[in-house]
């Protein structure tokens, strides 16, 4: 039998009014805080999605070009740019 998230964590209600994220949301946005940290370190992209629990490496890719306007694969590359003109 699936439990709400409301019984576990009864503040959830209230993460939307004090962040200005539903809880989805909001964990979706702290799992994507972390990857441009793990890319800069030079993991592999497949490897950031599944240790940020994505399911596949396109869900991820599809959600850092949202989040930052290009893939995490150009994001490294431009990275790698920059660090190279340095």
């Amino acid at each position: 039998m699936p439990v709400s998230l409301a019984i576990i964590w009864p503040g959830v209600g209230t993460l939307d009014v004090e962040t200005g994220f539903t809880f989805t949301a909001w964990r979706q946005r702290a799992r994507l805080m972390r990857a441009p940290e793990m890319l800069d370190a030079g993991e592999a992209v497949g490897t950031v999605a599944l240790d940020l629990g994505y399911s596949t490496a396109s869900a991820f890719i599809a959600v850092f070009r949202e989040a930052f306007g290009c893939t995490p694969s150009v994001y490294q590359r431009r990275l790698l740019e920059s660090h190279a003109a340095n």
